[in-house]
């Protein structure tokens, strides 16, 4: 179900007033191009590697991944017989099942 279109909040004088949110994320960016911006991010960053890579660069990694797969047993077992005849090395064993019958 779509969501209907935000409506901008307005002050008591008509000017359009921002979320709390966006208003606190720009008062940071201007913060931090008062104090030096991204010229000094990079100085803080080379002096302190260790706390850039693991407590910031870290933490812009996507951590995870969502794989949908909708192959069925044959065409993965088609793909499986064309790389074995391509002479790609497959490791790992099965064992083939017999799917059980209610009777």
């Amino acid at each position: 179900m779509a969501r209907p279109p935000s409506i901008p909040s307005v002050g008591p004088h008509g000017e359009l007033m921002q979320s709390a949110g966006k208003r606190s994320r720009q008062l940071v960016m201007d913060a931090f191009e008062m104090i030096g911006g991204a010229e000094r991010f990079a100085q803080w960053a080379s002096e302190n590697p260790s706390d850039f890579y693991t407590k910031l660069f870290s933490k812009t990694i996507a951590t995870e991944a969502e794989v949908n797969h909708s192959v069925g047993i044959e065409a993965a077992l088609a793909d499986l017989e064309e790389a074995e005849r391509a002479g790609m090395v497959l490791d790992g064993e099965y064992e083939e099942l017999t799917p059980k019958t209610d009777n």
